[in-house]
């Protein structure tokens, strides 16, 4: 038998990666598998892993021998190995671990869009941000060769609950423009307390107002008219002989050409809605409040300019009230 195993092993092995018996029979020992996990029926000529009677001496065969098919005739025929491995060095083998593992996890909030008879439909405000969640979890995780294959949630227990993002959409329609003749033409662009006029302040003449609002509030036209300046994080966009210096302290800006010699200003805005040359109506949202350009906090300067003058806004806005949101 011995002799017999020497002859397969001369037959089915690439000689360079065998030094010796000996080291044959260790690798094998390191190798073996068990009789029931190989089932599959040996092709003629290929030799199979079977298990054999239990070694009394240390002459005898090993646990796990090579075995040769009974049609064995190494000197009458050529067995292709093309689909088997030429030495022990090309033989793939994948390793399965897994782990239970504990962490925690954000939960994402949603956004819920609610209708408001308060607003026109041009108009949408956040009402209440997002908050993100908190989980703790608990997870096992299998891995094949070192990589995450699957992840499977054993338990899990919220901490915290997401608060849904809510924006509040007008369903208002918008009325007609109020005439651009003058007094009562223009609406405030923001709804809000007004923390500085049109003044002559210490640092200087203040030639409009200032309308705090929280970061990403929205920018409403004043009145109907079409972009002239646009400023903002994509390049300074003008019409005509201006020039971005002209506009030197106020940050992202937006300036609206109206009817009769009217032009009014947005400045230190954190994103703009509108490009050069749109055409927007009275009350539709053109941008967001910032702290961009020579600003000491989130607001939006607002200015009307009549044939090239910086005037008082209160003299042009609304009859009656400093805005027609409500």
């Amino acid at each position: 038998q011995i002799e017999h195993i020497k002859n397969v092993i001369e037959y089915h092995t690439v000689h360079e990666s065998i030094l010796n018996y000996d080291e044959l029979r260790l690798l094998l020992k390191e190798m073996s598998v068990p009789l029931a996990e190989r089932k599959r029926s040996p092709v003629p000529g290929e030799s199979v892993l079977t298990e054999a009677r239990p070694a009394e001496k240390e002459e005898e065969l090993p646990a796990m021998v090579l075995v040769a098919d009974s049609s064995y005739a190494p000197k009458e025929r050529e067995v292709s190995r093309s689909n088997y491995p030429q030495s022990i060095a090309d033989i793939k083998l994948d390793l399965y671990t897994s782990e239970v593992v504990r962490y925690q996890a954000s939960l994402p909030y949603e956004t819920v869009y609610v209708e408001s008879s308060e607003h026109y439909t041009t108009m949408a405000d956040v009402t209440t941000p997002g908050a993100t969640g908190l989980s703790q979890v608990e997870a096992k995780v299998y891995y094949v060769n070192g990589k995450e294959a699957k992840r499977e949630i054993l338990q899990e227990k919220i901490e915290k609950k997401p608060t849904n993002r809510v924006i509040s959409i007008g369903n208002k329609v918008l009325p007609e423009d109020l005439g651009l003749s003058g007094a009562g033409s223009f609406i405030v662009p923001r709804v809000g307390t007004v923390s500085s006029f049109f003044e002559v302040r210490e640092d200087g003449a203040h030639k409009g107002w200032d309308i705090p609002g929280d970061e990403g509030t929205n920018i409403y036209a004043s009145a109907s008219g079409k972009v002239i300046v646009a400023i903002g994080p994509d390049g300074a966009m003008i019409a005509g002989e201006k020039t971005a210096s002209q506009y030197t302290g106020y940050g992202y800006c937006i300036v609206i050409e109206h009817p009769g010699g009217f032009w009014t200003l947005y400045a230190h805005c954190s994103k703009l809605d509108v490009t050069l040359g749109q055409e927007v109506r009275q009350g539709e949202k053109i941008g967001e409040i910032g702290n961009t350009g020579a600003s000491e906090g989130f607001h939006v300067h607002f200015e009307i300019m009549l044939n090239g003058v910086k005037v008082d806004p209160a003299l042009y806005l609304y009859a009656g009230t400093k805005t027609i949101y409500d």
